[in-house]
Parts: structure tokens; C-alpha cells; sequence
């Protein structure tokens, strides 16, 4: 009877076959969860950001370096307004968070677009920065990329940036300051073009302007842009001249006017590239009374930090000559005189360059007051020149002595004929 239900038991066992199946299965499935864990093959792409940020407060703000990143594609940073703005998430990429108090929302942008929250940064009222901001773009049409523009205040650099590819600039400068904005274009380019420019170049600007664009001016020359200036040139001249220009020889870059209608003085502003050391020179041509036609160039000078020259222009017909030389400027001086005997006229001269401006009067005068327009040269002396003619018919000049015109627009001369020595003493009197 037992042998009986034992024999029972043994038929309703497990078959050896089925016991190696289940051994294998369980087998494959610990290799597969194995795989998995080991080789990451559960998912192609990381839903979590895998990157680390170094942050630290500075004077003026906060500065966020990428230090390691694995999976993130962008970074933007949310202000407390709500208003974001991104910045490269490369390794070693560095942004400078400025602005209000507030708490600041580092979010990181995922190769699949998805987008999650790293970091916030709360920026508190110490370590808020304080003052207006000056934005803009710098250009020379195109924009110009790479720009480094530094504010500087009272000597003292306060902020810098790099222009875009854009041409735009952000500054953040102290309130109710006059700012010097100094534009480096070193490594700078402009529609892929290099910019040559020898000097930085300085805008000013109130910080109570929150928008400055800033056009610079260049010239091409080989695939090359080189910075240009607007030169004024003030020029007077003893003949009519039919033409002015500024030309540089080694560069053989030139820029002139030519006038409608034959002048003796003026002004005229030309745009030529600024290259440090370069010399340039002013050239001149016209037309005399007597259809002699003459031509004339400068002394070489440089225009770095120089935007303006003044030339007197004299053409000497006997030699055939023209003179144009360089001079400070043109100086309005008012003479008055009074004399013991008329006077013809009265001049301002300048011997040694051999320039003045004189008034000859239509009737004799013992008294009066001219006002002569005169180049200036600095260091040199001018002389005031008279002339005139005594009741009996005898003709008498002289000159003062020597004084310097920079600075002083007013001479009083005091001219005293002596008949009796034939002497005229033209005294400058206080």
C-alpha cells in the first residue's frame, strides 16, 4: 500500500529537461540585467545634466565658470524679472552675472531640448551692482566682432566687454560720470576682414546716455580695413587754389577736394587711415591772375591723435615757388593804434616765415582799430608794420618789436614819427 503511493508521488515530479530550462532562463536574465547596469544600454540619452559650475562673487558681480560638462548644450541664466539670457556651456567659458538683487535661475539646456534647473544664485543688496548701463554697437558697416571696449572713469577701468558678432556692447558704469569708452580692435574683424588700427580709439560718453553706437571709420587695402580719421583742414592762402588734398606715400592712399569755384581760404575735412609713424603730406594746386599754374606740398607729418592741421599757403611767382607750411593755427587780432602823423596801413608779419594779414585804409588815419586774421606759429615772434605819408610829402614805415601771438588776440601800439631824425618808433603799450 505504501510502495503504492509512493510510485504516485515519483509521476507527478519535475522533469529534469524542464528544471535545465529554467536554469538557463534565469541564467540569460541575470546577464541581461548585468548589461544593463554595467554598460548604461538602458537609455541612448542621460535626461539629467551632467555638469559642474564654479561660482564666485566679485566686486561687481557674480562670475560663473563651466568647470566640467558632459551632456549640456546651452546654459541661461533667468533674472529675477524673468528675463533670460544664455552663454556658451563649453568647458572653461566664464559669464558675469550683474544686475538687482535678487535670486538668479541657472537652467541647463539638453541635447534633446529638454531644460532643467542646476543652480540659483541669490545676488543680495551688498553685492548688488550699482550704476547705469551703456549699451550699443561698434561698426564700420559691417559690425565689427571682437572689439574690446573698456570704461574708463577719472583714469580707472570700471568695466569691459567684447563685442558680438553682432557689434553689440553692455557696459555698466558709475551714475552721473563722464565716461571715456576705449575701443581696442586688435583681434577684432568686421565681415571676416582683419582691422589694422595702431591706436585705441576713444569715445566719451555721460553714463545718463544708455545708448551709445559707435561708427568707426576704415579704408580698404589688400583684404585689409584700416582705422581712418576725419582730418580738418584750415588753409589761407595769397593765390586762389583749385584743390587740397592729404596723401601718403608709402601707402599710396590719398584723399582731396576740388572746388567748384577757385578759393583763397576755407576749410575742408578729409578721411584718411591713421597708421602710427606714417607720415602724410598736404598738397595744393591752382591758378594765378596770369594763368601760371602752381603746385605745392607740405613738410610730412603723422595724424596719430591729431584731427586737425592748418596750412598757409604762398605762392612766390618770381621763383616760381609755392610754400605750404604747417602752422597752429589762424588768430583773429584786433590792433588799435594811434599815431602822431596818418597812417597808410597797418600790417602783422611774421619775417622769418614770411606770412601776416595787413589793412590798407582807402584815407589816411592817425587812430583807429583793425582786426587781422593771421596764421599762428608757436615760439615765433610777429611784428606790427606801418606806413604813411607826413603833411610835406615824406613817406615813413616801422616796425614794433618782436612778440609771440599764441594766447593773446589783442596789441595796442603807440607810433610816433620823428620828422626831424626820420625815425618812426612803433611802441606796443599795456
Amino acid at each position: 500500500m505504501i510502495d503504492k503511493y509512493r510510485n504516485k508521488v515519483e509521476e507527478k515530479g519535475v522533469s529534469p529537461v524542464i528544471g535545465v530550462i529554467l536554469l538557463v532562463a534565469v541564467t540569460v536574465a541575470l546577464v541581461a540585467l548585468a548589461t544593463v547596469i554595467v554598460f548604461d544600454l538602458g537609455d541612448d540619452v542621460s535626461n539629467t545634466a551632467d555638469v559642474t559650475l564654479d561660482v564666485s562673487e566679485q566686486s561687481d558681480g557674480v562670475d560663473v565658470t563651466v568647470v566640467r560638462n558632459e551632456n549640456v548644450e546651452e546654459l541661461r541664466v533667468i533674472d529675477p524679472d524673468g528675463e533670460d539670457e544664455s552663454f556658451d556651456a563649453s568647458v572653461g567659458s566664464t559669464a558675469q552675472i550683474q544686475g538687482e538683487a535678487g535670486s538668479y535661475n541657472i537652467v541647463a539646456v539638453l541635447a534633446d531640448g529638454s531644460e532643467e534647473s542646476i543652480r540659483t544664485i541669490t545676488i543680495s543688496e551688498d553685492s548688488e551692482v550699482e550704476g547705469e548701463t551703456i549699451s550699443g554697437t561698434v561698426e564700420t558697416n559691417p559690425p565689427i566682432e571682437g572689439a574690446v571696449i573698456t570704461a574708463i572713469v577719472d583714469g580707472e577701468e570700471k568695466d569691459e566687454t567684447v563685442t558680438n558678432e553682432e557689434g553689440f556692447y553692455e557696459l555698466i558704469v558709475p551714475e552721473d560720470e563722464n565716461v571715456e569708452l576705449s575701443i581696442n580692435l586688435d583681434d577684432a574683424t568686421a565681415d571676416g576682414m582683419e582691422i589694422q588700427s595702431d591706436v585705441d580709439i576713444i569715445e566719451t560718453v555721460n553714463s545718463e546716455e544708455s545708448n551709445k553706437d559707435i561708427q568707426i571709420n576704415t579704408v580698404e587695402d589688400d583684404g585689409v580695413l584700416i582705422t581712418s580719421e576725419d582730418i580738418t583742414i584750415e588753409f589761407t592762402s595769397n593765390e586762389e587754389i583749385n584743390n587740397i588734398g592729404l596723401f601718403d606715400e608709402k601707402l599710396d592712399i590719398v584723399d582731396g577736394e576740388e572746388f567748384e569755384e577757385p578759393v583763397k581760404e576755407g576749410e575742408v575735412t578729409l578721411t584718411v587711415p591713421t597708421i602710427e609713424g606714417e607720415n602724410y603730406e598736404i598738397f595744393v594746386g591752382g591758378e594765378t591772375d596770369d594763368a601760371e599754374f602752381f603746385s605745392g606740398e607740405s613738410e610730412g607729418f603723422t595724424l596719430t591723435d591729431d584731427t586737425s592741421k592748418a596750412v598757409n599757403i604762398e605762392y612766390n611767382e618770381q621763383d616760381d615757388e609755392t610754400d605750404v607750411k604747417l602752422i597752429d593755427g589762424f588768430s583773429e587780432v584786433a590792433v588799435e593804434f594811434n599815431s602822431n602823423e596818418e597812417v597808410n596801413y597797418v600790417e602783422l608779419f611774421n619775417e622769418e616765415s614770411e606770412i601776416g594779414d595787413g589793412e590798407e585804409f582807402e584815407e589816411p588815419v592817425k587812430d583807429g582799430e583793425v582786426t587781422l586774421t593771421i596764421p599762428t606759429i608757436e615760439d615765433e615772434d610777429y611784428q606790427v608794420f606801418v606806413g604813411g605819408e607826413t603833411d610835406e610829402g615824406d613817406f615813413f614805415d616801422g616796425e614794433s618789436e618782436g612778440f609771440n601771438l599764441i594766447g593773446d588776440t589783442t596789441k595796442i601800439v603807440e607810433i610816433e614819427y620823428n620828422d626831424f631824425e626820420d625815425e618812426t618808433d612803433v611802441l606796443l603799450i599795456e
